[in-house]
């Protein structure tokens, strides 16, 4: 950290043209204790052989020559990267709710045994037996939604284009609590099926 700060200090440009000021002794002290924690972690052994391992790969090594100027890669600056990619994505952890979502998802589908697929356990009944009703149950399926929409309306040939479309809304509603593909709402055609169950 201390090392990536130094390039950019000695630049002592803004953004708006301007000099940058200095980091206070405050900063000064939060960046030099947080360099020295990441210098003894990338130091310990079995850390120290796993970035080893990672500054060794071609990717990495493209990486140090394009942003560092050299192949070969402090592990105490693959061990920042990586602390910085896990704070960040903890960042969009807390403020996008579809992260969160995505993240919750993602692991009920690896931890939960919904799955796994069984018979049930109870006994077939004797629909002959004087104790037994009869009941007439009603299945009603939500209307057409606007994912569905994408699916089902028009030519399979544009089909491409309409996904496109939906990808492309998707993303600039990725801040946004609105969703084409979680909890998709129902486009102009659900709404009238839904009407027409009242």
């Amino acid at each position: 950290l201390a090392q990536a700060w130094r390039p950019v200090s000695d630049l002592g440009v803004g953004l708006a043209g301007t000099r940058a000021a200095p980091p206070s002794p405050r900063e000064h002290i939060m960046i030099t204790t947080a360099a020295s924690g990441v210098r003894w972690l990338a130091a310990q052994p079995r850390i120290d052989g796993f970035l080893a391992k990672l500054a060794s790969y071609e990717t990495m090594q493209a990486m140090g020559v394009y942003f560092l100027g050299t192949p070969q890669v402090p592990p105490e600056t693959v061990l920042s990267v990586l602390i910085g990619l896990f704070l960040s994505f903890l960042l969009m952890v807390r403020m996008v709710p579809k992260v969160r979502l995505g993240v919750w998802a993602f692991f009920y589908f690896w931890l939960s045994s919904d799955k796994k697929t069984r018979k049930p356990d109870d006994a077939s009944p004797d629909i002959h037996a004087a104790s037994c009703k009869k009941m007439k149950v009603v299945f009603i399926r939500h209307g057409q939604s606007e994912w569905n929409a994408v699916f089902n309306e028009g030519s399979k040939l544009a089909l491409p284009i309409r996904l496109a479309r939906a990808l492309i809304s998707e993303a600039f509603m990725f801040f946004d609590q609105d969703s084409l593909f979680i909890d998709s709402p129902l486009d102009e055609v659900g709404i009238r099926q839904s009407w027409q169950l009242m």
